[in-house]
């Protein structure tokens, strides 16, 4: 989640979250129309910093209370009657879809309709598939970083199955085949070895029965077979073949637990096919091909959320293009609007030119290559590079955004400015705060160079006051955990 306090100064807003290598052509897809912008925000995006006041159920290194019960999220702002930024599941688009047929079953919890687009823009949908063996995590309760491996998360019975449960609910009823257990304990107990919330809740009560559970990578504290862990990652430190049969041989645990932790791991490994031919590859394979590069580049531009997509201002190239400005129908999205002759674009922001792309931690990758926007924008316009500021024709200017009045002047003299601001996050530690300004920006794996510190919301907030028809383009992770202040018994 990210703070949009500029928002009222911008006309659009783009959300791509971590689009991946394929980003820059990802991005002229989405502004120039190719895509449709079909994603919706996985969380609801707040005013104010710490606005729903997490920090105050004594957000520590040792231990978490719970006790904000079920008023989480959109529950919150209804209870409070808070107008969010941006609520959860918001995303417009550049097409327009029918529903008709709707039926709601109540006891199974499911919500059918007839679905036509009837714009002119194709949509899609992923499912769990070739070969691939998706895995919900991370069960349970793992709601911070700041001391995720020592924590204990005091959370009582209902808010678990209305609250943190959820989520598992509906992957288990997809058929998800596996589910990673946390680093935290819960309620007193490590969860890869919690017997109360894997077999009694995961395994036994929510039906998860073809699936397996393993732990996050080094989060297993025991051979805990018989409470409910079936594989031990990324080594066998506890669950190796002396400590099963030391078990085994003490009762700890049976041979019927064995047979059914192998025959968890093994039914959704046949279900997908992974026995069905031979894996060749090693970790070293660099995988690009064509293929993966429009799919990655499908997959950057479907999971990009449109935000906001206000009726432009009147401007140069509306008027060149014969167009009505002031048509409540004339969003500035997607920029077909733009004189293909005549064109003045101004591109601002270091993230256009040398992009965050992937998140850090485990969810960082090497690619490649990354397709930064700039790169593409110019490809888009038939340029090979930035113009100079005495461009004619078709120009794209570019700037930084360190120096201010260079990030004034190419908005101002551009039919549109596109501010692209991008921040990060990594493992074990939570972000410092949720500006694109924060510091987690800079220690990106993704940057050819070390980006230094820029106030990237004042950097918008320029642009906007230059250039009436500015759109942010913004990459971000896509869930933030509690915000670590100062307040908090750092040592």
């Amino acid at each position: 989640a990210v703070l949009t306090s500029w928002r009222e100064t911008v006309k659009g807003i783009l959300l791509n979250f971590m689009p991946g290598q394929e980003m820059g052509n990802a991005v002229v897809d989405i502004l120039w129309g190719s895509v449709n912008p079909a994603a919706r925000l996985p969380v609801t995006l707040p005013n104010i910093e710490d606005e729903v006041g997490f920090t105050h159920y004594e957000y520590n290194k040792y231990l978490s209370h719970h006790d904000e019960g079920l008023l989480v999220g959109y529950r919150w702002y209804d209870y409070y009657n808070v107008e969010p930024a941006f609520p959860f599941g918001h995303g417009l688009s550049y097409t327009k879809f029918e529903y008709t047929n709707l039926q709601v079953d109540a006891s199974s919890r499911r919500i059918t309709f007839n679905l036509q687009n009837t714009g002119k823009t194709a949509g899609s949908e992923v499912v769990q598939s070739n070969g691939i063996i998706a895995n919900a995590k991370h069960w349970i309760a793992n709601n911070q970083e700041y001391g995720r491996q020592i924590n204990n998360a005091i959370v009582d019975e209902r808010t678990r199955f209305e609250i943190h449960y959820l989520p598992f609910i509906g992957a288990i009823e997809a058929g998800v085949g596996s589910v990673m257990c946390s680093y935290n304990k819960v309620n007193g107990a490590w969860s890869c070895e919690n017997n109360s919330t894997l077999n009694g809740d995961l395994k036994n009560y929510l039906g998860f029965k073809d699936g397996w559970v393993v732990s996050d990578w080094k989060a297993t504290h025991s051979t805990s077979m018989n409470k409910g862990l079936d594989q031990e990652m990324p080594a066998n430190v506890y669950m190796n073949t002396e400590a099963i049969k030391k078990d085994l041989k003490s009762g700890d645990i049976t041979q019927e637990m064995v047979d059914d932790s192998v025959r968890r791991i093994l039914t959704p490994m046949f279900s997908a096919g992974l026995f069905d031919y031979t894996n060749n590859n090693t970790l070293e394979n660099n995988v690009t091909s064509p293929e993966h590069s429009a799919l990655a580049r499908k997959f950057a531009g479907m999971s990009t959320v449109l935000l906001k997509n206000s009726p432009r201002a009147p401007s140069p190239a509306a008027l060149r293009a014969g167009l009505d400005a002031h048509d409540e129908d004339a969003a500035i999205l997607p920029l077909t609007w733009l004189d293909p002759k005549q064109a003045k674009i101004a591109v601002i922001g270091v993230q256009a030119d040398d992009p965050i792309a992937h998140g850090a931690g485990s969810g960082h990758v090497h690619p490649a290559y990354v397709i930064s926007p700039l790169s593409a924008i110019l490809r888009q316009m038939g340029l090979e590079k930035p113009s100079s500021s005495d461009c004619e024709g078709v120009c794209v200017f570019y700037a930084d955004g360190y120096d201010e009045m260079q990030t004034a002047e190419v908005a101002k003299k551009s039919d549109v400015a596109l501010v692209f601001v991008g921040t990060s996050s990594t493992e074990a530690a939570d972000r410092s705060n949720l500006t694109f300004s924060s510091l987690e920006a800079q220690k990106n794996l993704d940057l050819k160079q070390p980006r230094r510190y820029m106030d990237l919301e004042r950097m918008i907030g320029i642009a906007g006051a230059k250039q009436p028809n500015t759109v942010v383009i913004g990459t971000n992770p896509g869930i933030a955990s509690t915000i670590l202040t100062l307040k908090l018994p750092l040592k």
